[in-house]
């Protein structure tokens, strides 16, 4: 299998298979669940569904950064919003729109999770390290607060100070070819 698909399938199997087990618990006019769990509400019961959703699509759309984990929060916001539409057709199911936002406020749960998990909210510890400053030009640059700079020391080589500083002429400076 070439490596282009291999990495498909290992991003978006996961939240594909995960929309279809939720698909066939939506069809279900009667899903099969303890009864210990109803005792929650129709809304936490929503909310929970979708946390693993927003996680997964977070992990599929958003390997780029802050722009993948938005595509994946509302990946899951779509599949919330026809799986509400879906259950119109299903016998003693009715669709609400507050279920869709308690699917919303699931995934985003999830996709702040992923985010988390990745370093991309700024929380401190994940937070990518400062950007290099640039290099000083050289030699580095002297300030007028430093009282041992001078500017000839700032200043880079010319060639007049290369030719006065050559040679020996016993304390006397010659003239630079240089000179005007």
């Amino acid at each position: 299998m070439p490596a282009r698909v291999r990495s498909l399938l290992w991003r978006f199997g996961p939240p594909v298979l995960y929309m279809a087990a939720v698909f066939g618990l939506s069809n279900s006019s009667h899903p099969p669940l303890p009864r210990f769990v109803w005792v929650l509400g129709d809304k936490p019961l929503h909310a929970l569904e979708y946390v693993p959703m927003g996680y997964l699509w977070a992990r599929a759309l958003g390997v780029r950064g802050r722009r993948g984990l938005v595509w994946g929060l509302l990946a899951a916001a779509a599949f919330g919003a026809t799986d509400e539409v879906h259950q119109w057709f299903v016998p003693r199911r009715q669709p609400s729109w507050l279920d869709w936002v308690a699917d919303l406020v699931g995934a985003s749960v999830g996709v702040g999770l992923w985010a988390a998990v990745r370093g991309l909210l700024p929380t401190g510890r994940g937070r990518p390290p400062p950007r290099a400053q640039p290099p000083a030009p050289w030699p580095a640059a002297k300030t007028a607060a430093d009282p041992l700079s001078s500017a000839a020391d700032a200043a880079p080589p010319s060639a007049e100070s290369a030719t006065l500083s050559s040679g020996s002429t016993g304390g006397k400076r010659r003239a630079s070819r240089f000179a005007m």
